[in-house]
């Protein structure tokens, strides 16, 4: 799912259950609002017994991790799961807004490790 695609459902107020496959300390720093945290290796033990009606879409760093998870969650939950394009860093760069652990707006998001860093923009 494209970053435009995913903020035209949010704001319109689909349906949607948002899955962060990243290490919880990733998801400290800063998560898209509403998103539950899901580690990859815990994707396997998902049980989304109260999310049937809600559109899933899995995120990363940059949409590696949670194509994986996107693929294993279409398996188990035999429906379709989908992976944002780009992940987080593609969210911030075109302005999504993220938050921390608290709800508030966050200005910052992990970029996962070194490699990635250059590519985030930064918010002032």
């Amino acid at each position: 799912m494209e970053v435009l695609d995913l903020m035209e459902r949010l704001y319109s107020g689909d349906s949607l259950l948002i899955l962060d496959v990243r290490t919880p300390e990733e998801f400290q720093i800063g998560s898209l609002a509403g998103a539950i945290s899901l580690p990859l290796e815990k994707v396997p033990e998902f049980t989304p017994r109260f999310y049937d009606n809600k559109t899933i879409v899995s995120y990363c760093t940059v949409g590696y991790r949670s194509g994986l998870a996107a693929v294993e969650l279409e398996a188990l939950l035999g429906r379709p799961v989908y992976n944002l394009d780009g992940g987080i860093i593609e969210w911030f760069n075109q302005g999504g807004e993220v938050v921390d652990l608290e709800g508030s707006p966050s200005l910052r998001i992990h970029p996962y490790n070194s490699n990635w860093k250059p590519f985030v923009i930064g918010r002032e």
